[in-house]
């Protein structure tokens, strides 16, 4: 269990680490369009001080780039017209102008593209973003998981610990009883040889006794004889 946790969360720290890698490279790729972007507000600034829009527009400042594009794109046509109509107007200059239309439409086009750019990149970004978020869940997940893991496994071995103590207590008892027993075992055997030896004095007691009431008997009928003939040879005197 504990090497499929570990095996999870290698391989959810592999995926974060892509993650961050592919976040990182949106993040440049976003400060690379803001240069860009900053690099055509100063061409554009430029452009508006060239027609002098920053003295006829007030409210630039709280236009957007867009609008101001367009703004510029339709001061431009207007100049055009004015140019147009006039029969003085030198070739060379028509050319500036037609120049400056052709990169205004040119930076246009390339605000457009970049914003267009800059709009999927920050839809990229928020998807990452939310997959991040979603890796960073699942890795609490997983962490939560792995501290539950630890904390049951401490549980356990704390329990583990406590039947040790317990079996090395019964195992100190287990020695004071086989000690006993040994003891008891010895008492028991002095004891069995003990009685042997009562065993066999009350036999030679025993025999004595018999060996002694034999001897009786035979002195009884001794004096019993010697009585008997006492009284014969009386009677016959």
């Amino acid at each position: 269990c504990l090497e499929d946790i570990a095996d999870a969360n290698s391989d959810f720290l592999a995926q974060l680490k892509m993650k961050q890698e592919v976040c990182q490279v949106l993040e440049e790729k976003m400060e690379y369009l803001s240069e860009n972007n900053q690099k055509l507000t100063k061409c554009i600034g430029s452009v508006l001080k060239v027609l002098h829009l920053e003295e006829k527009y007030e409210s630039l400042d709280q236009m957007k780039l867009d609008s101001i594009v367009h703004l510029i794109l339709h001061e431009i046509n207007c100049l055009l017209n004015t140019i147009s109509d006039a029969q003085d107007v030198k070739q060379n200059e028509l050319v500036e102008k037609s120049l400056v239309v052709t990169l205004l439409e040119h930076f246009g086009q390339e605000v457009a593209d970049l914003r267009s750019e800059r709009n999927t990149l920050k839809q990229e970004q928020q998807a990452k973003s939310e997959e991040l978020l979603q890796l960073q869940r699942e890795k609490q997940e997983l962490v939560n998981i792995t501290d539950e893991f630890w904390e049951e496994v401490e549980t356990r071995n704390r329990k583990v610990d406590e039947l040790r103590a317990e079996a090395k207590f019964l195992v100190g008892q287990l020695s004071e009883l086989q000690g006993s027993r040994r003891s008891l075992q010895s008492e028991i055997i002095k004891l069995i040889q003990e009685n042997s030896m009562l065993s066999d004095e009350l036999c030679d007691s025993r025999e004595k006794e018999r060996v002694f009431e034999d001897d009786f008997s035979i002195l009884i009928s001794e004096v019993m004889s010697k009585d008997i003939l006492s009284v014969v040879f009386r009677s016959l005197h």
